[in-house]
């Protein structure tokens, strides 16, 4: 996990690639932007730990898209932390177990220059 600004942290997934989620600390509360892939929500609660708060400190969950790298470890991170969950409307029944969410599918990258 990296600080990249007071009380903002950037939090890489375990699986590689360029997905990233972030950990707002607000003082008396924690915002978690994204939640990375299941296999990840160990490692949240862990990196949530390496900066003295622990997972009853995580107040809300925003969800930027309803990909499983993005949205993975949600069960987990909120049966644990009770924390209020933010999505678009238009995948709140992925948000509630309702539907699978997307699968991630690579795209291939190209530079736009040199």
């Amino acid at each position: 996990m990296m600080q990249i600004a007071p009380g903002v942290y950037s939090m890489d997934q375990s699986k590689g690639g360029h997905v990233h989620a972030f950990l707002l600390d607000e003082g008396t509360a924690l915002t978690l932007i994204d939640t990375l892939f299941d296999t990840d929500a160990r490692r949240i609660i862990d990196r949530i730990g390496s900066i003295g708060r622990s997972v009853e400190d995580l107040k809300h969950i925003v969800l930027t898209h309803a990909h499983r790298s993005h949205l993975g470890g949600l069960a987990t991170l909120k049966e644990l932390s009770g924390a209020t969950v933010y999505s678009h409307a238009w995948e709140a029944d992925i948000v509630a177990g309702e539907r699978t969410a997307q699968p991630v599918t690579p795209v291939p990258m190209r530079p736009l220059s040199t």
